[in-house]
């Protein structure tokens, strides 16, 4: 059972989510009754196409409604670079709603011609319970996609908002297009995005909001980049990225700009990049991850802080455990940090944690299995119990820091489900990394990766094999 403060997280960030979204009120109700696309006339009651109902609501002043019923509208109307919405994609000049009968019911197929839909700069519109689905592969850079915001018309980008919910985005994307490439302000809710197959992300985002909750993002090519205005904010929760990436450099999740990211409750799985890392943070930007799994294979890092971009970035993992066939996380520019709070981080066959000259990792109460590889002078600073095999190459001697010649000597087991929303891997209750935690207990954090209750003092990582699942002792309830 979760603890009232994770209802209580996740509670606020609907909230937030669904701020974004229009409350549908006294509006003009459009309704679309033929699922072609001929030369757009006026919306009519029983001959009405998608291109004719927004047409007829972005003459109607306010925002409005368009409802789709069961079946794919496939576009038809050839043209590029047009914002009347004549031809090519359908394009939103004001605050709209569209809603189908849900994502597997109402599609809309942009047929290899452009986006399916644009909208404005500075409008506001939502899309609940529909499908963006593709028809054939798509014939050059400026064709394919499925939704782009922010990009043309008088008002301001920043201010645009984006509200998906109950939406499946499964398009071919051209190399200069995106499945989503959005601006300003965006919230998710039960989206997937999926085969994004062409050279370029599933989505795009540079705004000062991104709120996405219950997204799938699997078997893209590149998944999701986004860019965060000075003092944005980013959200993304109870989420999964999975066998995603291709032979690029970041392929899956690439975060850059001066805002902060929490990622929480997140599954990363067999996300592939060919030299650098699935996972790449830069140009300033903070991620603080909580309750969080990375798994799986890459050439290169999991993660890598300041591959490319300006201003040093920082990472702060909490209740965090990373597996990786290869380095588990790379700092690469002076000033870049990453702090390991109760993380447990194991790779093979090479070092762990890649740390040049001028980086700085902070560790508490944490596991690295496979060692630290140095370039240089890095900072390494340590508080309470820390782990690391094989031998000593990432934390001082002293100071409550273990080095083990095999990591076998802590007992790992493999990850697995052992309860929570992410797979996690526990070490024996008797081990040394539950036994000599004592002098940790003042960094214990209330709950472990899974959301039960840790004792005190409480075991070293991610994981406490001696946790209860009950935390709604921790606020004082028990039903």
């Amino acid at each position: 059972m979760k603890s009232t403060r994770m209802f209580a997280r996740r509670w606020r960030f609907l909230l937030a989510v669904s701020a974004l979204l229009p409350t549908i009120g006294s509006a003009a109700t459009f309704q679309v009754t033929r699922l072609d696309d001929p030369v757009p006339d006026a919306c009519l009651p029983t001959d009405c196409s998608l291109r004719e109902a927004v047409l007829a609501a972005n003459a109607q002043p306010g925002r409005d409604i368009v409802r789709l019923g069961p079946g794919i509208h496939r576009l038809e109307q050839p043209g590029i670079d047009e914002d009347a919405g004549l031809t090519g994609d359908i394009d939103i000049t004001d605050d709209l709603d569209l809603l189908g009968e849900g994502s597997e019911l109402s599609a809309i197929d942009p047929n290899q011609l452009d986006y399916a839909l644009d909208v404005g700069s500075g409008i506001a519109v939502s899309l609940r319970g529909l499908g963006l689905v593709r028809s054939g592969t798509v014939s050059g850079p400026h064709h394919g996609g499925g939704i782009r915001s922010g990009n043309f018309g008088a008002g301001d980008a920043a201010a645009t908002r984006l509200a998906l919910e109950d939406v499946l985005i499964d398009v071919y994307v051209g190399s200069l297009h995106a499945g989503l490439s959005a601006r300003g302000h965006l919230g998710a809710r039960r989206v997937t995005f999926t085969r994004a197959l062409e050279p370029n992300w599933a989505m795009r985002f540079n705004g000062s909001e991104l709120l996405m909750d219950d997204v799938y993002f699997r078997g893209n090519s590149l998944g999701l980049s986004y860019a965060l205005t000075d003092g944005g904010q980013a959200r993304i929760t109870r989420s999964r990225f999975e066998s995603n990436g291709t032979s690029g450099l970041c392929t899956t999740l690439v975060i850059s700009g001066a805002g902060t990211t929490l990622i929480e409750d997140v599954t990363f799985k067999d996300n592939f990049a060919f030299s650098v890392a699935p996972f790449c943070i830069s140009s300033g930007a903070r991620v603080v991850a909580r309750d969080s799994v990375f798994q799986g294979y890459t050439s290169g890092s999991m993660i890598a802080l300041d591959f490319g971009g300006n201003g040093p970035s920082r990472l702060d993992l909490h209740n965090v455990t990373i597996i990786a066939s290869r380095q588990a996380l790379s700092l690469y520019k002076a000033g870049s940090e990453a702090s390991l709070h109760h993380t447990t981080i194991t790779t093979s066959p090479t070092y762990s944690v890649e740390l040049r000259a001028g980086t700085v990792l902070r560790s508490t109460n944490s596991v690295i299995a496979g060692g630290c590889g140095l370039i240089g002078t890095p900072i390494i600073e340590t508080q309470g119990v820390n782990f690391e095999a094989p031998n000593r190459t990432c934390f001082p001697t002293g100071q409550n820091n273990y080095a083990y010649g095999s990591a076998a000597g802590f007992g790992l087991d493999t990850l697995q489900e052992n309860g929570g929303p992410t797979a996690t891997i526990l070490p024996p209750a008797s081990g040394p990394l539950t036994v000599l935690a004592d002098d940790g207990s003042a960094f214990c954090p209330p709950t472990d990766q899974r959301g039960y209750v840790r004792p005190r003092p409480c075991t070293i990582g991610a994981a406490d094999p001696l946790a209860i699942d009950d935390a709604l002792l921790l606020d004082g309830f028990d039903y």
